[in-house]
């Protein structure tokens, strides 16, 4: 096709020209056009239809592109899978029986959960590929590393390598059962401390400083009810070892991902991940491991040169643990919305970097999340754009979308790399 009909685009996870087979809008224009595919839904998921060329704003690197046309890309569903979400109607193209379907991965962060929580989430996994059409295609990973499936319409072999995913978690030791957030906190008051008993040292008036922190105190008071001053410095020892072994799973687990998103460049088309944690928790104090957040937004370009899209589901288990009778005393709401903090940060950028979400499955296994997914990937608008000759050298460019009207949802990738049609 010339590319006075419309260049050959791939849009962060959201690329439209999937391969021989796909089915594509025709523009009839004398100019180069790009296609970049958007989703727009309510506040539940719902796509919502009847938009125009004139509610989307689109900027490339800051710079306005003109919007000439908005269509809608529709897939159909069957079975069970209808109860998702009412038919899209209107100008929808693409829900004829010769579609091509959609592509999945299912990314299960191992790591971050516990043996239990593992074998819930391949239960709502198995639910969640039983819900997709014939057409669709679904890959498998376990990170950091583990089992690996190509997307396939193979469902059986699907389900076998779902049934080879196990949570990892519960593995490592921690004598104390201390949150990733009490973790960091004890940490950084321990620090402070060490730097206050030096100033002391060295005749300062730093003494008064070197008392435990809010944290520390509160852990201690659970943890050490008799105040051992043996039980007290295993607290603050296995805070230690448990900050550096966080920040060597988060590092093994980003790097899992972005292997995970270089594998993808050579499937063609659109792809979604679907990544399930418990979280990735990252130190938020100055110097602490990706506290600046530059890694998150590098997995969002990998995720634009790859053609992919990520919803994250965090599976919260920030509240069941609040009352747990694992611990020697209740945690405080506030403690547990101060893991959900940190807990949440890496999920939530790179997965809204990429085009998608991070959406919280608070008690349950993310059945809820996963019937959000499937709502929010059944249509997409179809933007024509014209674009700069300088968008087209298939680099990474900053994509920012603005809709109207308000009180929408917008899912858009921040970057989007575009290509000159052949």
């Amino acid at each position: 096709m010339s590319s006075k009909a419309f260049g050959v685009v791939a849009v962060a996870v959201l690329l439209l020209t999937g391969g021989p087979h796909a089915q594509q809008p025709t523009f009839r224009s004398g100019v180069d056009l790009v296609v970049l595919d958007v989703q727009v839904v309510d506040r539940t998921g719902e796509p919502r239809l009847g938009l125009g060329p004139s509610a989307f704003d689109v900027r490339i690197d800051g710079k306005r592109r003109q919007v000439v046309a908005a269509d809608v890309l529709r897939y159909s569903s069957e079975g069970e899978a209808e109860s998702l979400g009412a038919p899209a109607a209107g100008n929808s193209f693409a829900d004829s029986p010769g579609a091509p379907g959609r592509t999945f991965v299912i990314a299960v962060d191992s790591m971050s959960l516990s043996s239990g929580d593992g074998i819930n989430v391949v239960r709502a996994a198995h639910a969640f590929v039983n819900l997709l059409t014939p057409r669709d295609r679904i890959g498998v990973a376990m990170l950091p590393r583990g089992v690996s499936l190509g997307p396939t319409e193979n469902r059986d072999a699907v389900h076998r390598a779902l049934n080879e995913i196990v949570g990892l978690g519960s593995l490592r030791p921690n004598q104390f059962h201390l949150s990733a957030s009490e973790v960091i906190d004890i940490v950084a008051e321990s620090e402070q401390a060490a730097l206050a008993q030096m100033g002391a040292g060295r005749g300062g008036r730093g003494a008064a400083a070197t008392a435990p922190g809010d944290v520390l105190q509160g852990v201690q008071t659970r943890e050490c009810p008799s105040g051992q001053q043996g039980c007290i410095q295993g607290l603050v020892f296995d805070a230690a070892i448990q900050a550096h072994q966080m920040e060597a799973d988060l590092a093994e687990s980003l790097a899992g991902i972005r292997a995970l998103l270089g594998l993808l460049r050579q499937y063609p088309g659109r792809k979604t991940v679907v990544l399930i944690s418990g979280g990735m928790p990252v130190n938020d104090g100055p110097g602490g491991w990706q506290h600046d957040g530059d890694e998150e937004l590098a997995l969002g370009r990998d995720a634009a040169l790859s053609s992919s899209t990520v919803y994250a589901i965090y599976l919260d288990s920030a509240l069941s643990r609040v009352n747990s009778t694992e611990h020697r005393s209740p945690r405080s709401v506030a403690s547990a919305r101060r893991d959900r903090q940190v807990q949440q940060r890496v999920l939530d950028v790179f997965a809204s970097a990429s085009g998608g979400a991070m959406l919280t499955a608070p008690v349950d296994t993310g059945e809820a999340s996963l019937g959000r997914i499937l709502r929010e990937t059944s249509t997409f608008y179809t933007l024509a754009v014209i674009p700069d000759p300088k968008d087209l050298d298939g680099r990474a460019h900053e994509l920012k979308v603005n809709l109207s009207p308000k009180g929408l949802t917008l899912r858009v990738p921040r970057y989007v790399v575009l290509r000159r049609g052949q």
